[in-house]
């Protein structure tokens, strides 16, 4: 469901995509941030594109563990802790998670990062 893009593929930090389960029609995808009036939102949003979304706006002491090993990590840098961010950072360069920035946590962001990242 990736894009063979090689701007795709750069966002990768070992340079090879992760494995995925076949039997899944879904996506998983983690929002990072954002604001917490737009976490329903996002997950709207995340069904329009067949994903399945974990959302995270506040920061909590094993953020790492709840992360899991998603599909897609996007990480709103902007409405969210710089702990976060960093925690965010390490986990998807540990778990070779491919991870995505945006400065804005607004829903047309989270929209062109899915229409930029998954394939419908």
């Amino acid at each position: 469901m990736f894009r063979n893009s090689l701007k795709w593929q750069t966002l990768f930090f070992n340079g090879s995509e992760p494995e995925r389960d076949k039997g899944n029609d879904f996506m998983s995808v983690v929002i990072i941030g954002g604001h917490d009036r737009m976490a329903c939102q996002y997950k709207d949003i995340c069904k329009e594109y067949k994903c399945k979304a974990k959302i995270y706006t506040q920061h909590s002491s094993n953020l790492a563990c709840m992360i899991g090993h998603p599909d897609l990590m996007i990480l709103f840098t902007n409405p969210v802790s710089h702990k976060m961010i960093k925690v965010a950072k390490q986990h998807a360069t540990r778990s070779n998670i491919a991870l995505v920035q945006s400065h804005s946590g607004s829903g047309s962001a989270l929209r062109n990062i899915l229409k930029a990242n998954l394939v419908l």
